[in-house]
């Protein structure tokens, strides 16, 4: 599921963290709308970049609240 030009020009898609299939619907709104609220307000932000950076997974909250995953795909 890509969300836009940059995405598709970089190869990027957002998939089910546990299985690698397409995001549903419901959990690409939970993370769009975590999405939201933690660029939204600065102690949220700043905790964001923290689990970005500290995780071994690279997942940010938006992510690990819908159990999705940013995968990189080769172009084809």
């Amino acid at each position: 599921m890509a969300t836009g030009w940059p995405s598709l020009s970089f190869g990027l898609e957002v998939v089910r963290f546990e299985t690698g299939e397409r995001l549903g619907y419901g959990a690409a709104v939970t993370r769009h709308l975590t999405n939201l609220v933690v660029t939204g307000i600065p102690v949220f932000c700043v905790a964001n970049l923290s689990s970005i950076n500290l995780s071994t997974d690279r997942r940010g909250i938006h992510d690990k609240s819908a159990g999705s995953a940013v995968i990189h795909r080769r172009q084809r």
